[in-house]
């Protein structure tokens, strides 16, 4: 089932009442000229945004050395970081419906630069208690959150109505965001070994200038009001939205969007989305092992090596699957993946427990190739959640099912560090403390595996289907 059907009735009769602008006035497509300005202030949007990688290890080291927390309690405020985009559905509303002087993007994409800045800055100037970094450090990914959102939103519009490039658009925003994230990734733990966190915190809160360069460059449409027809008793309507939705009421849509999680194949598949990624992992418990057992702690810009590698990785596991994996069943995809997966997290037990050394591979080797390779097997097993996330959403519903099907992978991205701090304190491991990582290790690789219980919620169809042979001619 690819869609649903429209749901008729009075509501939707009403809707059509409305006395709007025409089409071609509210859902214009662009100039050629027009797209390429958009196209270079979306791009340095999207720079801006893997740029922001450079604070990262800056956060991981604040934490840790200045603020003195526990393996646990850093885990558990890292997980608290994820709670701003559990609402992203809410960011799209408030957007939407909400225009600020008319305009529904570029005004918050200021404030957006706004908070992100003075949240650095804050960060950098003051002696924070741990409640206080919490909501900085909340409202700092709150704005990164919104603004990407809203960015994703601008994307959207202009590939909904044909626009000049519109097919490269998405290619433009990944590769560009991973370009920044990859230049960033280095500098950050380089920077780290010369400056404090803070001094990080404090170059961190000049970037939002690419967002305010990128809002100067983004054109749009002031939303107008119009009055509706004698016959209809709706309020006046912002003219640009009602139409580019195609005329269909909010609660027409809610409704819909309720009909679809009813249908077994979608919550099913949400279902499984959800659990993949829920799993408790040790992230963070390991990022103290290597700085505090293995001596890292002088050597920061080694982070910023392997954070630069996994990008790298990153990507290439993309070009994969593009050119490779794509070919295979989703249940065949997510099986191999996970179980791959797990193989990789269990041979973190070689280097906790020191096992490497006896193999003579150094602790710095194993720490790259181990979180390279995981990289690519990570997008491998991603890739098919963004196909799966798209495949089960119904025709016209695409955006706003899209957008709580990513929040689920944020929600279970936040469970799995919640359970992991659980876990970590349960089994004793400190920052000092380490007699226990194998078996928090390998306790959190094995629970990957539970996920594949419920693998047949998965439809067992090809991400892209081959065409069939053609037959040659008689």
């Amino acid at each position: 089932e690819e869609g649903l059907p429209l749901l008729h009735g009075h509501g939707e009769d009403e809707i059509h009442k409305v006395t709007i602008l025409e089409d071609s006035q509210a859902c214009k497509v662009p100039s050629v000229s027009s797209m390429r300005r958009f196209m270079v202030g979306i791009g340095i949007f999207y720079i801006f945004y893997g740029l922001t990688d450079f604070a990262d290890l800056a956060i991981t080291f604040y934490e840790k050395d200045v603020l003195g927390l526990s393996v646990a309690a850093a885990q558990a405020v890292d997980a608290s970081q994820w709670i701003p985009y559990l609402i992203r559905p809410l960011y799209g509303v408030i957007s939407d419906f909400a225009p600020i002087f008319g305009y529904r993007r570029r005004p918050y994409l200021l404030l957006c630069s706004i908070v992100i800045t003075t949240s650095y800055f804050l960060l950098s100037s003051l002696e924070l208690g741990v409640g206080l970094y919490v909501i900085l450090i909340l409202c700092n990914e709150a704005g990164f959150c919104f603004s990407q959102v809203l960015a994703d939103s601008l994307v959207v519009e202009k590939i909904g109505v044909g626009a000049p490039y519109a097919s490269s658009l998405q290619s433009l925003a990944y590769g560009l965001t991973a370009a920044g994230s990859m230049t960033t990734a280095w500098l950050g733990g380089f920077a780290l070994d010369h400056v404090q966190p803070q001094d990080v915190f404090r170059m961190s809160a000049a970037l939002p200038v690419l967002v305010v360069i990128s809002v100067l460059l983004l054109q749009e449409d002031r939303l107008t009001r119009v009055a509706p027809s004698s016959s209809s008793p709706l309020e006046p309507v912002m003219a640009p939205r009602l139409t580019c939705i195609g005329g269909r009421h909010l609660n027409v849509q809610m409704k819909r969007l309720g009909e679809a999680f009813k249908r077994p194949h979608i919550w099913k598949s949400t279902a499984f989305i959800y659990l993949i990624s829920a799993m408790p992992n040790c992230q963070t418990a390991m990022t103290y092992y290597f700085s505090n057992a293995l001596g890292y702690e002088d050597d920061k810009e080694f982070f910023g090596r392997r954070d630069t590698v996994v990008d790298v990785c990153t990507v290439v596991g993309v070009i994969l699957y593009q050119n490779f994996f794509r070919r295979y069943r989703l249940r065949t995809l997510f099986l191999w993946s996970t179980l791959v997966s797990t193989a990789l997290q269990l041979t973190n037990i070689i280097l906790v427990t020191g096992l490497n050394n006896t193999l003579h591979i150094t602790s710095a080797v194993f720490l790259i190739g181990d979180a390279g390779v995981a990289a690519v097997v990570q997008q491998l097993q991603f890739m098919p959640v963004v196909f799966l996330a798209a495949k089960v959403c119904p025709r016209g519903l695409e955006a706003t099912m899209y957008a709580i099907l990513m929040t689920v992978c944020d929600t279970s991205s936040l469970t799995s560090n919640y359970l992991g701090a659980a876990l970590t304190s349960f089994l004793g491991v400190t920052p000092t403390t380490f007699a226990h990582l194998p078996l928090l290790v390998a306790s959190c690789a094995l629970s990957t595996l539970l996920p594949l219980l419920v693998l047949h919620w998965v439809p067992d169809i090809h991400p892209y289907p081959q065409p069939p042979p053609s037959t040659p001619p008689p």
